[in-house]
C-alpha cells in the first residue's frame, strides 16, 4: 500500500515542529511584505529575512530556557540552551524556503517588487501545503480538508493584504 505523501512528511516532523515551521514561514512572508515597500536592494531584504528568522528563533529558544529554569532549576544551563536551539530550529527552517525563493528571483534578474510578490505567494502556497499535511495526518478529507488548508493559507494571505496596503 502506498503511503500518503502528507503522512510521510508529517511522520518526520512533530506537531510542535510543524507549528514552528508555519511560524517561520509567516515571519518570512511578513518581512518580505513589509521590507519590499522600501527601495532596498535584494541583499538588504535577504539579510532582513534571515536576520528576523534568527532573532525569532533565538527568542523562542530563550523563552524555552527561561521557562525550563523556573520549572527545573537544577538543569544545566549549557545543555538546556543546546536543547532549546535544536527544539526551536523548525522556526528558523520554516522561513528559509521563502528566503531561497527571494534569492533565486534576484539571481534570475527579477525586479525587486516582482521578486517580493513571487516570494509572498510562494509563502501562501507553502502555508497551504503545511495545512494540508497536518489535516491529512489527522485523517481530514473533503470540505473539512479545504477549510483547514484555507485556514493555513489565510496567514499568508494576511501578508499579501499587508503588502497591498503598504504599496
Amino acid at each position: 500500500m502506498n503511503e500518503d505523501p502528507a503522512d510521510a512528511i508529517a511522520s518526520k516532523v512533530s506537531g510542535e515542529g510543524l507549528a514552528l515551521l508555519v511560524y517561520g514561514a509567516v515571519v518570512a512572508a511578513l518581512v518580505v511584505a513589509i521590507g519590499a515597500s522600501n527601495d532596498d536592494d535584494f541583499g538588504t531584504l535577504l539579510v532582513a529575512i534571515v536576520g528576523a528568522l534568527i532573532v525569532y528563533w533565538l527568542t523562542h529558544a530563550y523563552v524555552f530556557v527561561v521557562a525550563e529554569r523556573v520549572i527545573a532549576p537544577d538543569r544545566g544551563f549549557a545543555g538546556l540552551v543546546r536543547h532549546a536551539l535544536r527544539r526551536e530550529s523548525p522556526l528558523l527552517l520554516g522561513g528559509l524556503p521563502a528566503a531561497a525563493v527571494f534569492l533565486v528571483c534576484g539571481l534570475v534578474g527579477l525586479e525587486h517588487a516582482t521578486a517580493a510578490w513571487v516570494t509572498v505567494w510562494f509563502s501562501v502556497a507553502l502555508l497551504a501545503s503545511t495545512g494540508y499535511v497536518a489535516a491529512r495526518r489527522a485523517g481530514v478529507v473533503g470540505w473539512r480538508l479545504a477549510v483547514e488548508v484555507g485556514s493555513a493559507a489565510a496567514f499568508g494571505l494576511l501578508a499579501v493584504l499587508l503588502k497591498i496596503l503598504l504599496h
